[in-house]
């Protein structure tokens, strides 16, 4: 079976000759080129590269698109840091607040550079996929604005500014569904959304219940195909229910400290889990002990059909030894190299 055949047979409920796997590898892929991050998240080339490297030594199930928030920030006009070894990160937002955000309106979606980066990054990947599913890693309306606007402002807008809060998620809802409409357009299989402001342990409950669970409901519903939501770097368990019956939500990932038992009583048998090692921390650990989680892994999971093996929170660290991806995917290496930037 291909990659696609087994994530479609894992969205199916259907047995697969393989479990399948895979780990969020978007930054990877320019250690195994050694491709200067400047170049690997400009040039859709150099991504796509990146990612046939992580195809070729790992032989994951799901490639993902660039997993770059910074991106969002530059295309609302702000400005990025870029780094080494890490995904650039936001220096400075486009949009003072709340009001100016509005007062803008939405940004050129056909014409901007970082869109028309992202766009062609994914329409490479599908073109070269060699059968394996492609995750377009985005953001839900409740999760743009602190990417334009900064994190704290947009979390006041929240709690203390509802008309305006209702104001900017209504245009991020219009930035979201073309922007995901651009995304299975261009061949993505599914769309992976990190939710953090939808989340009532960042938020406040009634937020979550009142503001965000509406908007991501009228959001996904126009998406234009299936979706993957991830955890967003907090544990789910304990509110796991306010995913329940999104739609369009096909899958969930959840936290490294997460129960996949809780959370598949708590959602049913009709969804896929993903999860759970910590990608970020893979670093830090033997391959021995990768091989030994992902047994305890599999064990826990035996006979649901509904399970992709997944790392869980943000992309596997640059310098994560490869012999660890390649235990913990349980797939042999295939000539990886460690890589440097040039």
């Amino acid at each position: 079976m291909t990659g696609l055949e087994r994530v479609k047979a894992a969205l199916g409920g259907s047995p697969s000759d393989l479990v399948p796997a895979t780990a969020t590898l978007s930054l990877y892929g320019a250690r195994l080129t050694s491709c200067p991050l400047a170049e690997y998240y400009n040039v859709s080339e150099r991504y796509v590269e990146g990612q046939q490297a992580i195809a070729a030594a790992f032989d994951p199930d799901i490639l993902f698109t660039p997993f770059l928030a910074a991106a969002e920030t530059e295309i609302f006009g702000g400005r990025a840091r870029y780094f080494p070894r890490a995904a650039p990160n936001m220096v400075s937002p486009g949009c003072s607040g709340a009001a100016e955000f509005v007062e803008r309106g939405l940004p050129d979606l056909k014409g901007d550079p970082r869109i028309a980066y992202l766009r062609r990054a994914t329409r490479g990947l599908a073109e070269r996929s060699e059968g394996r599913a492609v995750a377009a890693v985005f953001y839900s309306p409740m999760d743009i604005p602190p990417l334009a606007m900064g994190i704290e402002v947009w979390l006041e807008t929240l709690l203390f500014h509802e008309e305006l809060a209702l104001e900017v998620i209504s245009l991020a809802t219009e930035y979201f569904i073309e922007r995901s409409g651009f995304f299975f357009e261009d061949g993505a299989d599914v769309l992976a959304l990190p939710l953090v402001f939808c989340n009532p342990l960042i938020v406040t409950k009634w937020v979550a219940e009142h503001i965000a669970a509406p908007a991501l409901a009228k959001a996904f519903a126009a998406a234009g195909g299936p979706i993957i939501l991830h955890h967003g770097g907090s544990p789910i368990n304990e509110i796991v229910a306010a995913f329940r019956g999104l739609p369009a939500v096909v899958g969930l990932v959840i936290d490294a400290k997460d129960s996949f038992s809780s959370t598949r009583r708590e959602l049913g048998d009709e969804i896929v889990l993903l999860g759970n090692i910590d990608g970020p921390t893979l670093a830090t650990r033997t391959s021995g002990s990768c091989a030994e989680l992902r047994e305890l892994i599999l064990k826990d999971r035996a006979g649901d059909p509904r399970f992709i093996l997944a790392s869980s929170a943000a992309d596997v660290a640059w310098e994560t030894p490869p012999q660890n991806i390649a235990a913990f995917l349980g797939r042999p290496m295939a000539g990886a190299e460690t890589g440097e930037p040039r």
